[in-house]
């Protein structure tokens, strides 16, 4: 019989589901526009899989019509005792803002009919872990922090420079994604244990 792992390894790492299984303690609500504002909501349900080591599968969906659900796959490397099968949790953070980011200047472009021939992004986080012993209670916490994100915009166009600055620093503040880690935001942690 082959273990979660194994099949990880042989498993799609994103795959379309039919739908983000039922939250029973986050709220999903309709999105709302207001005044020139969006609001919405990306929802996940995330699962351990502990016999597995550090294997995790999420189901994520935004509350906005025409996204559908995906499921995906994370694990962790193996220096730290994950298999390797499938991207880390930083990993998809990374990602996801550069993303984001472009998703913002295909718009932008779109938008304002630019001449531009090609984009890409090359994008560095730097984090410090300070894990020391997790297992123990030591008197020094551990911390995890983001020391950084340098982000890299590689652009051919036939319009001006300043034409191109001004869509980097307009895309740069639309992006939620970069904005979520260049601003602090309010974070909250429910514990719900022993519940049915």
């Amino acid at each position: 019989m082959q273990s979660d792992s194994q099949n990880a390894l042989k498993a799609a790492i994103v795959r379309k589901v039919t739908a983000l299984p039922k939250l029973s303690k986050i709220q999903v609500d309709t999105p709302v526009k207001e005044r020139g504002s969006f609001h919405f909501q990306v929802n996940l349900s995330a699962k351990a899989a502990l016999e597995e080591g550090y294997l995790k599968t999420a189901t994520v969906q935004a509350n906005v019509p025409g996204c559908s659900a995906f499921e995906l796959l994370c694990d962790e490397g193996t220096i730290i005792g994950g298999a390797d099968s499938a991207p880390a949790p930083l990993d998809y953070l990374s990602a996801g803002i550069a993303f984001c980011f472009l998703s913002h200047i295909s718009i932008y472009i779109n938008q304002n009919k630019l001449n531009i021939e090609s984009v890409k992004i090359e994008q560095q986080m730097r984090f410090k872990a300070e894990v020391y012993k997790m297992q123990e209670c030591t008197d020094i916490p551990p911390k995890g922090v983001c020391e950084g994100v340098e982000t890299v915009v590689f652009v051919k166009s036939a319009e001006s420079r300043k034409a191109i600055e001004r869509m980097v620093g307009v895309c740069r503040a639309a992006c939620m994604g970069l904005q979520t880690v260049v601003n602090a935001v309010p974070a909250r942690i429910t514990l719900v244990f022993n519940e049915p």
